[in-house]
């Protein structure tokens, strides 16, 4: 099966299709547009859509997956509490509400879930949001074009899953190793973190003048990579270092690049080889077009978790299932009373024939009642433990309008905890703050809204911006929380 993709960098296009070709990928058609960077879509951007990916006649309009680059795309990796996967995407958004600069509604976002650490109380995955207005500029190039979006992936995922079809990513172990790909373009140079078949990190930067820069680039974009990697992976070993580029490029770089990363091994890959299996025009190497190959390869191939960002993951709608509760009940209700009525009537009819079956069954009825209470104090002691539930969703919504703005507050983490005894639950808050009397304003509010606050913390920690370290150990009481209105935070920072 044909598919479309068009690769959407500020200053240059590559409109293809192509198809599954074994482990590789084979291209029907291919063409490089170049633009000005960020410019309005020209009549000949257009014409070469319309030329490579022609329309179809029909209401259906042809598929056509876009691809972002990693000079488009931020990657955010966010830890969230071991919650189950349908409450995931709601924790995520609320996290970018919190982590993003700018309003969700300005960006495209999707998160790939990364694997989980045995033993860990928490979960990560990995957040990627295009600007929106790049992505709408995309789009209605396509729709000039009479043609819609299937997909929207982004560049890094795409390496990852040519590599993992081509055999050289496969599934590991150790969650320690992380293998870096580096894709050696003349325009960039592209850097993906991969630990098995999981994309954990992407960098980019600039590419080289000629041949006797190539390892010196390489060598300083590795640096920057692994320094920007550090932060968020903590600590890794790198396992492998794979060169994906020309043989003129990959051999320009000596063994001697990774004595600075663990001695990792170095491996040499030629895309023309692994990756694509048809020629190219002239003019256009086969290390440009991997990410296209890599999106028309993902259609069938799903080893590696990537981000679709116009369907991203959702929670699944639950259905309304309160009115079949209630007629259950009512049926239930209906038959428990039929049975006894009838259960009730031969009882009595039989003890009309002698006064000792008429004691009998009374004392067997007193005998049921007395077991009855037992019941009862045990469906009551359930329904105790029933509503010590706690909605952590709506906790950390709480959390939000509480804190209302991330000026003042950093949030570093957010510990959850089931509590017996007086209280409902524990939240052990952790992060950073501007000033102490952030710090003291925050411990006020939660204590107006309902909070225990057993333990504020706070010292000073050297971070730009953020100067003081702070941690609050709160308490869910019983009693509804008195949670503020977002209108009434605001008024209260502008008091």
């Amino acid at each position: 099966m044909s598919v479309s993709v068009v690769e959407w960098d500020r200053d240059r296009l590559i409109v293809a299709r192509g198809a599954i070709d074994g482990s590789r990928v084979a291209f029907q058609a291919i063409k490089v547009v170049e633009r000005t960077a960020d410019a309005p879509v020209t009549n000949e951007v257009l014409a070469a859509i319309r030329e490579t990916v022609p329309a179809t006649s029909g209401k259906n309009r042809r598929k056509v997956t876009l691809v972002f680059p990693r000079q488009s795309f931020t990657a955010y990796r966010i830890e969230l509490p071991h919650v189950p996967d349908d409450e995931l995407p709601e924790m995520v958004k609320l996290q970018a509400a919190m982590r993003l600069t700018v309003p969700l509604e300005d960006v495209c976002l999707d998160y790939a879930p990364l694997p989980v650490a045995a033993g860990s109380p928490n979960r990560e995955v990995l957040l990627v949001t295009v600007p929106r207005d790049q992505v709408d500029a995309a789009r209605e190039a396509l729709n000039a074009c009479e043609l819609a979006a299937g997909e929207i992936r982004v560049s890094a995922f795409c390496t990852a899953t040519a590599a993992a079809r081509a055999g050289i990513l496969k599934e590991q172990t150790d969650p320690s190793i992380v293998d870096v790909l580096v894709l050696l373009r003349r325009d960039f140079i592209e850097i993906t973190f991969a630990r098995g078949t999981s994309v954990v990190f992407s960098y980019s930067g600039a590419s080289w003048s000629s041949l006797s820069e190539v390892e010196s680039s390489v060598r300083a974009q590795l640096t920057k990579a692994r320094m920007s990697a550090s932060e968020s992976l903590g600590a890794h070993r790198i396992g492998r270092v794979i060169l994906i580029g020309s043989p003129e490029a990959t051999s320009s770089v000596t063994d001697a690049v990774t004595a600075r990363l663990d001695n990792a091994v170095l491996e040499r890959v030629d895309p023309g080889e692994a990756f694509v299996s048809s020629v190219l025009p002239e003019g256009v190497s086969s290390a440009a077009v991997l990410n296209v190959a890599g999106a028309v390869a993902a259609q069938t191939d799903k080893s590696v978790a990537a981000v679709d960002l116009l369907n991203p993951r959702k929670a699944p709608e639950k259905r309304d299932l309160r009115r079949v509760k209630v007629l259950a009940g009512a049926l239930a209700a209906v038959v428990l009373f039929a049975a006894a009525f009838f259960y009730r009537n031969n009882k009595l009819t039989a003890a009309e024939d002698t006064l000792a079956t008429l004691r009998r069954d009374v004392s067997e009825t007193r005998s049921s009642v007395e077991g009855g209470k037992d019941d009862i104090a045990r469906a009551a002691a359930v329904q105790s433990w029933v509503d010590r539930d706690i909605n952590w969703l709506d906790q950390i919504d709480s959390l939000r309008t509480l804190i209302s703005s991330t000026e003042l507050i950093y949030l570093r983490s957010l510990d959850f905890g089931v509590k017996t005894g007086e209280d409902l639950g524990s939240i052990k808050i952790d992060g950073y703050a501007r000033t102490r009397t952030d710090v003291q304003d925050l411990g006020r509010r939660l204590t107006d809204a309902g909070y225990k606050v057993v333990a504020l913390d706070y010292e000073s920690y050297g971070r730009d911006g953020y100067p003081i370290r702070l941690t609050i150990d709160v308490a869910i009481p019983v009693e509804p929380l008195d949670i503020p209105s977002d209108e009434d935070n605001a008024a209260d920072s502008t008091t």
